[in-house]
Parts: structure tokens; C-alpha cells; sequence
């Protein structure tokens, strides 16, 4: 059987060679046609020929790469926009956000969960990223699922330590260490709240808890 398909690609391959052999009668055209294609007492018209060759491969060489061009193109936009370039047919970051904001305003928190997860899995370098990230947290808390929320919050300061949502992240995490009664891991996330942004919002709400907590 192995030799069977030596055989058959051995007459398939002399029988695209023969094909490809000119025959008698293109090579007799083509001597006729040398003297006026490539005339030996006009070195203009040969240098003429030589460059609309050059300016066929080129032409060519740039068709073939044209696509790649477009490809790495948009990859590049890509990047530089943080993935807010959005495929036809898809949400926009601001949408997909907005989304998860109007479901969390009505309660349907593992709605608005789906929303900012996909903000922050489609758009990790966009302006909303780390307010949707919190969003989950505060969606996690609000349905008491406070181990949840804490990997949720603790991923803010993470990922966007020096986000705007930073502050409220930490004081939440603190609001959930101590709900889920780890006292001393709480205790130490709002006094860190409380020197890292003094005179904050999250600051005076790190201060009260910790006096509920004895400090």
C-alpha cells in the first residue's frame, strides 16, 4: 500500500511537471518576442523593464502584507485604548458598566456582579475598571456574602492601589473582616485606613468603626 502511494505521487508530480514544461511552440513565441521585450540596442528600455519588474514584486510584496498591516493596526489600538475598542455587535465599557449599575440600583445583585465582571475581564486597563471591581464587592456585601466581598475588595487594592475607589475598598474590607468576626485583621485594615487617608470619607467611617471595635 506505501509503495501504491509512492507511485501515485511520483505520476501526480511528473504529470504537473509536464504541465508546467513549455511546449515547442511558447518557447518559439517567446524567442519572437525577446528582440522587443528586451532589445540589446536600447539599454533605456531595458532598464524600463527591469524597473516595472521591480514595481510588480513590490506591488505584490505589499498586497501580501497588507493584512498583517491592519492586524497588528488594530492590536496596537487595542493597547493603547486599554480594550475600549469594541467588536461590531458588542457593549462599550461605559454600557456594560452602566448596565451593572442600574442592576445593583435594583437589587438584582448577581446581574450586576455578570455586568462589572465583564467590565473588568474585557476592559482591565479601562477608567472603570476598579470602580467595577468595587461595585462587586459592594453587590457581594450588600447580598451578605462577605467572603466574597472580601476577595473582591482586597482586589482593588491590589490590582489599582492607587485608584480613586482605594480608600472605600480598604474601609469595606475592614467593614467585612470584622462582620465576619476576624476582629484583629479588621482592626489593623481600618487603622491603616485611618493614617493612609486622613481627613477622607473612608477615614471618619474607619474611626468609628474601630471605637465599636474597642480600639
Amino acid at each position: 500500500m506505501q509503495r501504491l502511494h509512492g507511485e501515485m505521487r511520483e505520476g501526480l508530480l511528473a504529470r504537473v511537471a509536464a504541465r508546467l514544461r513549455p511546449s515547442a511552440s511558447q518557447l518559439r513565441v517567446a524567442r519572437g518576442l525577446a528582440p522587443y521585450v528586451w532589445p540589446s540596442d536600447r539599454p533605456d528600455l531595458q532598464a524600463t523593464v527591469v524597473v516595472s519588474l521591480a514595481l510588480m514584486l513590490v506591488a505584490k510584496l505589499v498586497t501580501v502584507a497588507m493584512p498583517f498591516t491592519f492586524k497588528w493596526a488594530t492590536d496596537a489600538l487595542v493597547a493603547a485604548a486599554g480594550g475600549a475598542v469594541v467588536a461590531a455587535g458588542g457593549a462599550s465599557e461605559q454600557a456594560t458598566y452602566d448596565a451593572g449599575m442600574a442592576a445593583l440600583r435594583g437589587a438584582s445583585y448577581d446581574k450586576a456582579i455578570v455586568s462589572f465582571r465583564e467590565v473588568v475581564t474585557n476592559y482591565p486597563n479601562g477608567d472603570l475598571a476598579s470602580n467595577a471591581q468595587f461595585w462587586i464587592g459592594e453587590s457581594y456585601y450588600t447580598k451578605g456574602d462577605l467572603e466574597n466581598a472580601v476577595t473582591a475588595y482586597r482586589k482593588v487594592l491590589t490590582v489599582w492601589p492607587d485608584s480613586r475607589k482605594a480608600p472605600d475598598a480598604m474601609v469595606k474590607l475592614g467593614f467585612s473582616l470584622s462582620d465576619l468576626k476576624r476582629t484583629s485583621e479588621a482592626r489593623t485594615t481600618l487603622e491603616e485606613v485611618v493614617r493612609k487617608y486622613p481627613g477622607t470619607n473612608a477615614a471618619q467611617l474607619a474611626a468609628d468603626r474601630l471605637k465599636r471595635l474597642g480600639r
